[in-house]
């Protein structure tokens, strides 16, 4: 890789070229391109670069531009990505890798240059340190491209992936938890992305089975945004759960979650949640009879028939007892309404 002084010597005089004066001499400001119609060739620039109107190219059939700051596209700025074959980065494709953060705007065009696209395959345009704020204004692609799909950083951490419909992308699976209500087993879980997605299927074992479906849900579609899931599970029987997701992509291929584990003790004691708490209190099952006592032992509030919560917003700060169902349950709340 060869620094941009040694490539511009070759290809024109310096002079003639503001942007990269300035950048040589001020490398840690962000510059401006104004007078540069198109940055081409594999370079490293060191120092950050904001592209106004101009358009990037790396490379020559294809390559890199390594860039030791932040980059920046405006609305009017174009980079023009040249697709050849699967061999890599800078090799079979154009890659623009930032040392810093990314803010994206303009156009991408992508440019075919031997490659015949097929919808399993996906190429890596853009890296980056930092973070990436923003996406692509607008987008060109050649007919032969037009289902495909834009990863910005999600799926694939500090990189922008431009992919094919059936690219074996994962599901980015955020979290999934167990919880119990009213002697249901509540089962939620998020995706910070989906591509391709078809459904989930819940499944269910217990200490001496194998695992069998409960439930099909349906994927909410492509999103680069987080999007939430639930399932809840009716009664069931009394020991020790466990529950995972079976993923499966429109193309039927498939992957599993993690394992996840509950034990549902006969007659198991009620818990009470947030604690601290201020203004409402949350039951992890129906409670027939509440008493909360402050810390002289005097009764402040009673109620019955509790199916998930109750107001105690009249509370003042300090420590109570809750007793639930004349001592089934017997715990120490705080009330803090800061």
């Amino acid at each position: 890789m060869k620094k941009l002084t040694t490539v511009l010597a070759i290809i024109i005089p310096l002079a003639a070229f503001p942007l990269w004066n300035n950048i040589l001499k001020t490398p840690t400001g962000m510059e401006k391109a104004g007078l540069v119609s198109e940055i081409t060739g594999n370079l490293t620039i060191e120092g950050n670069l904001d592209l106004k109107n101009e358009s990037i190219n790396p490379g020559c059939s294809p390559g890199r531009i390594d860039i030791i700051g932040n980059f920046s596209m405006g609305s009017q700025a174009v980079y023009k990505a040249e697709l050849k074959d699967l061999s890599g980065p800078g090799l079979g494709h154009d890659q623009i890798n930032v040392s810093g953060n990314i803010t994206l705007g303009g156009t991408l065009e992508i440019i075919l240059d031997g490659y015949s696209p097929t919808n399993a395959d996906q190429f890596e345009i853009m890296a980056f340190g930092g973070t990436l704020n923003g996406n692509f204004t607008n987008i060109i692609l050649p007919a032969s491209m037009s289902a495909w799909m834009i990863d910005y950083g999600v799926m694939n951490p500090n990189k922008v992936v431009i992919h094919g419909p059936n690219s074996p992308l994962p599901i980015a699976l955020l979290n999934f938890t167990v919880d119990t209500k009213n002697n249901d087993h509540i089962l939620s879980w998020q995706t910070a992305a989906e591509f391709n997605n078809d459904y989930f299927l819940v499944e269910h074992s217990t200490a001496d089975q194998e695992f069998r479906s409960l439930q099909q849900v349906s994927s909410l579609g492509n999103s680069n945004t987080v999007q939430s899931y639930s399932y809840t599970h009716i009664k069931p029987s009394t020991g020790d759960h466990y529950y995972r997701l079976k993923q499966v992509d429109k193309n039927d291929d498939f992957t599993y979650s993690h394992i996840i584990s509950i034990n549902m003790d006969e007659g198991s004691p009620i818990n009470i949640y947030p604690n601290p708490s201020s203004e409402v209190l949350h039951f992890s099952q129906k409670a027939d009879l509440v008493i909360i006592y402050d810390f002289t032992g005097k009764e402040v509030i009673r109620a019955s028939n509790i199916e998930s919560n109750m107001n105690i917003s009249g509370l003042p700060d300090g420590t109570y007892v809750v007793d639930i169902n004349n001592g089934t349950s017997r715990l120490s709340l705080v009330v803090d309404n800061k």
